[in-house]
Formats: structure tokens, sequence, C-alpha cells
């Protein structure tokens, strides 16, 4: 069993995002979740988080710029970035662009408990170069 992290989640589904952290909270972790990039932003001011798991493709401020903003501010915290696409932009680009932005893992949607917490391991297991 690996120590228990704080968590942060951050996807404009409400449904990903309560089921993500459900699976997150009983593999031991606290979690805390964001529905905007911009209230993560603002949980991560005011909380000491070890990894941060983001969807890609969000309104207003999306998974990348959120990704931009947390290695400016936090170099080193591991984030993954998960995406199923979308409408104009498909799936392996918004994964390798996430890549490109930061993100230290990323993960296709959907995904299922095992590939979520596979993620974890990932990317709390590589260091996080700004």
């Amino acid at each position: 069993m690996m120590e228990p992290f704080t968590i942060l989640v951050v996807d404009d589904s409400r449904g990903l995002r309560s089921t993500v952290c459900a699976v997150l909270r009983s593999a031991g972790h606290r979690v805390l979740s964001a529905a905007t990039a911009k209230e993560a932003l603002q949980i991560i001011d005011l909380h000491a988080v070890d990894l941060v798991f983001t969807d890609i493709l969000m309104p207003e401020m999306d998974g990348l710029a959120l990704i931009r903003e947390i290695r400016r501010r936090v170099p080193f915290l591991p984030i993954v970035g998960m995406s199923g696409g979308g409408y104009f932009l498909s799936q392996e680009y918004c994964l390798h662009t996430a890549k490109i932005f930061g993100a230290t893992a990323v993960l296709a949607k959907p995904f299922d408990a095992h590939q979520l917490l596979a993620a974890l391991d990932q990317a709390i297991a590589q260091p996080s170069a700004p």
C-alpha cells in the first residue's frame, strides 16, 4: 500500500469527477475536486496538493492552460492529463499536447479504476521536470 496522497481532480463533468474521486478515496487518498481550472488554481494556492488529475477539454480555461499555470506555480507537481478527445480535437492530439505542456502522465477516456490507479502510480514514480 502506497502512502496516502492529497490529489486534486479537475473535470467539468460532475459524473466523471465524482467517480474518479470515489476510486481515489477508496484507494486511501485524500481527494479535492474542482469543476473548473480557475477553481483548481485557487485550491492549489490554498492546499498542499501532491498530484493533479485534469481533464484537457474544459470550457473557459482548458486543461492545457491549467497545466502550464501549475508548472509556473509548482514546477515539480505530478500532473495526469485526461482526455477522450473532442469535437475538433482527437484524443491522441489532446494527450500528446498535454505531455508537451508538462503533464507527467496521460490517461485516455474512458478508463477503468485499474487504469486510473496505474496512471497515478506512473505519475508519482516519474520526476516531473518543469
